[in-house]
């Protein structure tokens, strides 16, 4: 396929991050022309911006709330479609839906694959403190996040960054590395097998997964809070939420060392800290629930 013929594409979405590859895709300078963007049911608060602009760009949507029922799947009888890209969206696609596209199917996946496949892949680094993660777009085959390798990018992770400005670092990755999987796809490239390497699936995150525990180890605690800070609900220690923190002072950890002061919130000096077993952190934004 040249770059010059006209290429339909299915896209699937369900939120601004979804809406932020849909633009890359339709402001490229690849001939690409969305047919319809499939939508899980109920929409999203998210997923709005993402609704606005199709309708502000005569593109159809297709609302479900299964993509593997057979009355979704009819919507495709006879339709002709050259690629499925799926960016952000929750669901595993059936087979039958990805084969009948001319060059099958791509997935953006926030992690540098095969690490951390799966969902819920952007907070997983920031809770163990990795150094990097990064973004991947690879073909839907019929495993999870399986599929060969298009392209990765990068994406370096200070010690005490929090998962708003993760988001700021994707959302620019987001704006280029699809249309650049897809320029692979138009000359032929079918990407490189990932690793075989035996990792964890991360499913959903759950409530229990937000939880600091009195035995938590102390960057263990740093990372899940900065992992579901703003936007989220923040990580929970007993009857309150915390949305910020920072690690305590050496002299601060001394005092409650040497004082053996119980796991849990204290106040010293007008602050308050989370003291664990390990460490301190100071707490500079929290709410009771």
């Amino acid at each position: 396929m040249s770059h010059s013929n006209l290429l339909r594409f299915i896209f699937f979405g369900e939120d601004v991050f979804s809406l932020t590859v849909l633009e890359s895709l339709v402001n490229s300078n690849l001939n690409l022309k969305p047919l319809n963007v499939v939508m899980l049911n109920p929409i999203s608060t998210s997923g709005k911006r993402l609704v606005k602009y199709c309708q502000n760009n005569n593109i159809s949507i297709l609302q479900t709330e299964s993509v593997k029922s057979e009355e979704f799947l009819k919507n495709f009888d006879g339709l002709s479609f050259d690629l499925i890209i799926s960016a952000h969206f929750q669901r595993i696609l059936p087979e039958k839906l990805f084969k009948k596209a001319n060059l099958g199917g791509i997935n953006l996946h926030p992690s540098l694959l095969p690490k951390y496949r799966g969902m819920s892949p952007q907070h997983w680094p920031i809770i163990f403190g990795d150094s990097n993660t990064g973004v991947t777009v690879h073909l839907i085959d019929e495993g999870v996040d399986t599929g060969n390798i298009l392209c990765q990018e990068l994406i370096s992770l200070s010690p005490d960054i929090y998962i708003h400005e993760f988001q700021k670092k994707l959302l620019s990755v987001y704006k280029r590395i699809v249309v650049n999987a897809v320029k692979r796809l138009i000359n032929g490239d079918r990407g490189t097998v990932q690793p075989s390497l035996k990792l964890p699936y991360f499913g959903k995150i759950k409530d229990e997964d937000m939880v600091i525990h009195v035995n938590t180890p102390i960057d263990r605690a740093y990372g899940m809070i900065r992992a579901f800070s703003f936007p989220y609900q923040g990580a929970r220690f007993g009857n309150i939420r915390i949305m910020k923190a920072v690690p305590a002072a050496s002299d601060i950890i001394d005092f409650f060392k040497n004082s053996k002061a119980a796991f849990d919130i204290h106040e010293r000096n007008s602050s308050f800290y989370l003291v664990l077993k390990d460490g301190a952190l100071e707490l500079i934004k929290w709410n009771k629930i």
